[in-house]
């Protein structure tokens, strides 16, 4: 095991190798969910002399006992920031216990402690860390003392690492087949929803479709036929003798042949100063009546 402080003695020092325990019975113990631990369950704990992870109750599943024997069952499904550490088959093929351990901040993974004969504190830790020899690691450690809690950085110089209990749970084949079923039965009853849910959809995309192909052909020609009065309106203002917008009528104007320029009478140049204005035209004055006189004949020259 890994300590943060001086590693004490385990009390017993015997080197016989203990078996680990033959489940043959289940306990009414489930944890087949993923169980989530809280917000403030990620950090690291001075524990007497141990530095651990998840000391408090609220950070295990609920039913968790630190006894070396307790154990969820069935069991098949990890807390969240915990891998499979390891699985034991010992004693029955179709039993297999897992060590599932924590992790912290993703850079380290607890793996399970080593087999062997454990007592004390020991005997309830399954999960543990060291740093790779003459390799030193600093990490956060929050410690209480008379009330008083403070997060300091440690070094952690190997063999010192982290504990932690680690999650034990033990299942049979039948309980993965039914946690299996259980899934594919709550797939299934969700899909007549999901496929409705989409035959709507699909339904409104349809219907929305065909609107905007109803819709937009009307507004164009609604925008074409209202164009094409402003601009039959307009032509009427402008052309000659039309009305005007005060009412009045416009005064007759020579038109504009096509391609051609106007041509001045007579040969006269251009005025470029602009056109003068004309005369007042001189009224008419009528003929006086003579009696017819005879001209003298006029002699024709040779």
């Amino acid at each position: 095991m890994a300590s943060g402080s001086p590693t004490p003695t385990p009390a017993s020092s015997s080197t016989r190798t203990a078996s680990p325990p033959v489940i043959t019975s289940f306990a009414s113990n489930p944890l087949t969910t993923t169980f989530s631990r809280p917000a403030d369950c990620t950090g690291l704990y001075q524990s007497l002399f141990l530095t651990m992870m998840d000391v408090q109750s609220t950070c295990l599943p609920t039913g968790f006992n630190t006894k070396p024997d307790a154990f969820f069952s069935p069991g098949v499904a990890c807390p969240s920031g915990y891998v499979s550490a390891c699985h034991d088959n010992t004693g029955v093929a179709s039993q297999t216990t897992v060590t599932c351990c924590p992790t912290f901040n993703s850079d380290i993974t607890l793996s399970c402690a080593p087999p062997g004969p454990r007592s004390g504190i020991w005997s309830t830790l399954f999960c543990t860390w060291m740093p790779a020899p003459s390799q030193d690691t600093t990490l956060p450690v929050t410690t209480s003392s008379n009330g008083i809690t403070s997060t300091e950085m440690r070094d952690f110089p190997s063999p010192a690492g982290i504990n932690a209990f680690g999650v034990r749970m033990v299942y049979q084949r039948t309980d993965l087949t039914s946690a299996t079923t259980s899934a594919t039965d709550s797939t299934s009853s969700a899909d007549p929803q999901s496929t409705s849910g989409s035959a709507s959809s699909s339904g409104l995309s349809t219907g929305a479709r065909a609107a905007i192909g109803v819709v937009v052909p009307l507004v164009v020609l609604a925008i074409l036929a209202g164009a094409l009065l402003w601009w039959r309106r307009r032509r009427r203002l402008r052309a000659p003798g039309g009305p005007l917008e005060d009412g009045k009528t416009q005064p007759p104007g020579h038109a504009e042949l096509h391609g051609e320029h106007v041509q001045e009478m007579m040969g006269t140049a251009v005025d470029e100063a602009g056109p003068a204005e004309l005369a007042e035209p001189v009224a008419p004055v009528e003929p006086v009546a003579h009696e017819p006189v005879e001209l003298p004949a006029m002699e024709e020259h040779r």
